[in-house]
């Protein structure tokens, strides 16, 4: 990155210079290197030691980030699983993280739940662009509102309230919740990585699912990943 845009984004939001040196680096970098490369852009070492010390515990949990050493830092392609994005949102649901490891992390697992609802047996073949542009909106107000609820210094926690109380706006139920033992029911469980299990079996819950609740019967919108 330039010096100049460097030093523009440093003043605006430190952790994201942070983020943008480890991603553009050849391998894995060392974090001394990392605040010698914005100080020699301009910027006093002592404010970039303030704010490195500040925000490295947030820099080593975004998800594309991976410490190859006690002090080395590597950017992956590969984001880790939405299970530890999630783990990660749940462990800092009380407090005011950085706005970009918010959006990293909800973006890691709303990935994941994209292709779990177009994969499987059970998938559309393929998706109209009208069809596209609708998930695209419903992200679009959802980013919004989440973005506007962090500048307000709303911690995940009143994030994760808002988003309980839109659903049940929008007559939607979470069901066979996590962590829960349920008989498998074909019509409302998917089997995580394509185990099989008997139709009558047991299984427990890691993802929850969700239907709708719009009409004389409850539309399954969301199965519920299991595991035998």
């Amino acid at each position: 990155m330039d010096a100049k845009l460097l030093v523009k984004q440093f003043s605006t939001d430190a952790g994201l210079a942070f983020l943008e040196i480890i991603r553009s680096a050849p391998g894995p970098i060392g974090a001394r290197e990392i605040k010698n490369e914005i100080v020699a852009a301009g910027v006093k070492r002592s404010d970039v030691d303030a704010k490195w010390k500040r925000l490295q515990p947030y820099v080593k949990l975004h998800p594309h980030v991976e410490k190859s050493g006690p002090t080395k830092y590597e950017w992956s392609a590969v984001p880790r699983s939405s299970a530890e994005s999630l783990d990660q949102l749940s462990a800092h649901s009380s407090v005011r993280v950085p706005a970009w490891l918010t959006q990293a992390l909800v973006a890691t697992i709303a990935d994941s739940l994209a292709v779990a609802e177009t994969s499987g047996g059970h998938a559309q073949s393929s998706w109209s662009r009208q069809r596209e542009q609708e998930k695209a909106k419903v992200l679009a107000d959802l980013a919004t509102v989440v973005e506007v609820m962090h500048e307000q210094g709303a911690t995940i926690a009143e994030v994760a309230a808002w988003l309980d109380g839109e659903t049940h706006r929008k007559r939607l139920r979470a069901v066979d919740r996590l962590g829960e033992t349920v008989a498998f029911d074909p019509d409302r469980h998917e089997i995580a990585n394509g185990l099989r299990t008997a139709r009558a079996g047991t299984v427990t819950v890691t993802r929850s699912g969700y239907v709708w609740q719009g009409g004389e019967e409850d539309v399954v919108l969301v199965k519920a990943v299991v595991t035998a």
